[in-house]
């Protein structure tokens, strides 16, 4: 786990952290551990569609091309240039120029 933001405040996480109702939580993950991750989750509650990928660089482009399928995917992106090249690879991804620290982009 990355970060949790509750009611849009970041969070201290540690190994002690508890994900609360209406947390916004982040992970990291290496690539071909994915669906691994979103399995272990969707255990716990209905199974995610809305995934928000930060940088469509390459290891980005490859996540939301992996997930366009089965999932509602937008990816942040700071270049414009970038977002040009990423979007004539993806069908069915929100592709937004914008940074994505900036938590109006996100929601």
């Amino acid at each position: 786990m990355a970060a949790i933001f509750r009611h849009g405040t970041p969070v201290v996480v540690s190994g002690e952290s508890i994900i609360e109702t209406d947390d916004e939580v982040f992970f990291v993950a290496p690539r071909d551990e994915v669906r691994t991750v979103l399995k272990e989750l969707n255990k716990l509650e209905e199974p995610i569609k809305r995934i928000i990928i930060a940088g469509g660089g390459h290891v980005g482009k490859r996540l939301g091309m992996a997930l366009e399928k089965n999932h509602q995917v937008k990816i942040i992106e700071k270049d414009p240039r970038r977002v040009k090249a990423i979007s004539e690879s993806l069908n069915n991804t929100t592709i937004l120029v914008g940074d994505c620290a900036d938590q109006k982009i996100c929601s």
